[in-house]
C-alpha cells in the first residue's frame, strides 16, 4: 500500500536487496499476463521509492510468460559489486512446453544484462517433472549462502512424487544442481495441487521455508527443519501469514536482510483489475522478522516505517495511520464509503476476527491467529491508504484486509488515540 509504478496498470511479484544504503525493490509486471518483465525501484528509507521502470523484459521464445526471481550477490572475491538475478520463462521444448530458470547480471543493480541461454537451468527430470502437461513448475530460485561461500536453494518445482518445492545446490550461484526434493508435511496446504517456494532463512540451526500456495485462502504457510534438505513441517504456531477467505489480500512474501536486519515483503492486492483482467497490486510496508523463545517466526512493525507518518488529524478518515491502546475484545468499527462497516475484534492471543455488515448482519469474513500473548491494552496501528489497511498490535503485524471502500469514519475504544495522515511522495 506504500507503492505502486506509474510505468505500468499492473504488476504482481516483489523482491527486495539491501545494498550501501538503498534498498532496491524489484517488480514482476504483469499488465496482459502472468509477467511480461520486471522493473525496478529504489529507496533510501525503505518507504518512499524512486520508480526506474523497466529493466528486463521477456526473450522472443517465452510463450506464456516471464517468472518471478531473486536477487544475490555473487560470491567471488576476484569480482566486486557482480550481481546475478533468476527469473523464469515458459518456452516451446518440441510438442511441449517446459519453464525453465534464467539467470541476469547487474553491476549496479539497476541496469541488467541477460547471461544468455547457456546458464539455462532446467528441469532435473530424476526427480522432477518436465513440462507444463504434467504439472510441471521451475521458478524463482532463492539462495541460502553457507559458511563455505556455496549456496543451498529452493525454488518453485514439481517433485515426481507428491506435492513439494525444488531444492538443489551451487558452488558459485549462477550453476546450480537439483538434488532430490525435501519431503514436506504439507499441513493446511495437503489438499494443494502445488506450492510455491518464496523465501529461507536459518535460525538456531532451523531452516525455515516461506511458502505460498495460491488457491488456498491461508496463501502463504512457514515450515521448519532441521536441516536444508528437509524433512518440512509445518511451524507449531502462526503458521498461516495471510487470510484470503473473501478476497485474496496478499499474497508471496519474501525475505532480505537491510541494515543486518532480516527483513520480508510483500504485495497487497486491491478488489479493482487493469482493461486485461489482471490485478492491480501495491507493495505493502516492509516487516521486520523475529523469532521468539518458542522458534515461532513473526513478522513486525519495523522501525523505519515512521517514516510514514504526516501530520497530525483530528478525525479518522481517508489515508491514515492509527494508534491507540485498545482494551481486549473491544472491537473497532470502521466505515467505508460503500455503506459497509468492517468490525475488528482482537483477544490476547492474537486471535483477530474481521467482521462485515453487508447483509443486514455482521458475518465474519477473515480469521488471523497469531497464538502469542499481547498485553491487556494492546498498542493498536492501523495503517490505511484507499482501500487497503494492516492491523498490528503490540508491534506484531497481525493481518491484512482490502475494505470494498474507503474510510469515512471509525467507531472505536482506543485508549490515547492518534492519527496522523500518511506521508507517501
Amino acid at each position: 500500500m506504500i507503492f505502486r509504478t506509474k510505468f505500468f496498470s499492473a504488476t504482481w511479484d516483489t523482491w527486495m536487496y539491501y545494498y550501501r544504503k538503498v534498498y532496491y525493490l524489484y517488480y514482476l509486471i504483469t499488465e496482459k499476463s502472468g509477467g511480461e518483465g520486471f522493473g525496478v525501484a529504489t529507496s533510501i528509507d525503505g518507504v518512499h521509492f524512486d520508480d526506474y521502470g523497466k529493466v528486463l523484459g521477456a526473450s522472443d521464445k517465452m510463450v506464456i510468460y516471464l517468472g518471478t526471481g531473486s536477487v544475490w550477490k555473487l560470491n567471488d572475491p576476484q569480482i566486486k559489486d557482480t550481481f546475478i538475478c533468476n527469473y523464469s520463462e515458459w518456452r516451446k521444448c518440441g510438442d511441449e512446453i517446459q519453464q525453465i530458470i534464467l539467470f541476469a547480471v547487474s553491476y549496479d543493480l539497476l541496469h541488467w544484462e541477460k547471461c544468455g541461454d547457456k546458464y539455462n537451468f532446467l528441469p532435473d527430470t530424476a526427480y522432477y517433472k518436465e513440462f507444463q502437461s504434467q504439472g510441471e513448475r521451475w521458478d524463482c530460485i532463492f539462495p541460502l549462502q553457507q559458511e563455505d561461500g556455496s549456496y543451498y536453494g529452493y525454488w518453485t518445482g514439481a517433485p515426481k512424487e507428491f506435492v513439494g518445492v525444488g531444492f538443489g545446490k551451487s558452488q558459485n550461484g549462477i550453476d546450480w544442481e537439483a538434488l532430490p526434493p525435501p519431503i514436506m508435511e504439507l499441513g493446511l496446504f495437503h489438499e494443494s495441487r502445488e506450492v510455491e517456494a518464496g523465501a529461507a532463512c536459518v535460525h538456531n540451526g532451523k531452516v525455515y521455508l516461506m511458502t505460498g500456495c495460491y488457491d488456498h485462502e491461508k496463501g502463504v504457510g512457514f515450515y521448519v527443519a532441521e536441516h536444508p534438505e528437509g524433512p518440512f513441517a509445518p511451524m507449531q504456531k502462526n503458521f498461516a501469514l495471510f487470510s484470503n477467505s473473501s478476497h485474496m489480500h496478499a499474497y508471496f512474501s519474501r525475505f532480505f536482510y537491510g541494515e543486518h536486519k532480516l527483513l520480508a515483503n510483500f504485495h497487497v492486492i486491491a478488489r479493482q483489475e487493469n482493461e486485461f483482467g489482471r490485478p492491480i497490486t501495491y507493495l505493502a510496508p516492509v516487516k521486520e522478522v523475529s523469532f521468539d523463545q518458542e522458534g515461532i517466526l513473526r513478522l513486525s512493525w519495523w522501525e523505519k516505517n515512521e517514516a510514514l507518518k504526516g501530520d497530525p488529524c483530528t478525525t479518522i478518515t481517508g489515508d491514515c495511520l492509527i494508534e491507540g491502546y485498545m482494551p481486549i475484545e473491544a472491537p473497532i468499527v470502521l466505515t467505508v464509503n460503500c455503506g459497509g462497516h468492517i468490525r475488528i475484534t482482537l483477544d490476547r492471543y492474537g486471535h483477530a476476527v474481521y467482521a462485515t455488515d453487508a447483509s443486514g448482519s455482521y458475518q465474519t469474513v477473515e480469521v488471523y491467529d497469531r497464538g502469542l500473548l499481547l498485553g491487556r491494552n494492546a498498542h493498536i496501528r492501523i495503517l490505511v491508504r484507499g482501500t487497503f489497511t494492516e492491523l498490528y498490535a503490540d508491534d506484531y503485524f497481525i493481518g491484512c484486509y482490502t475494505m470494498p471502500g474507503t474510510l469515512i469514519d471509525a467507531n472505536h475504544r482506543l485508549i490515547d488515540l492518534k492519527v496522523w495522515s500518511l506521508s507517501l511522495e
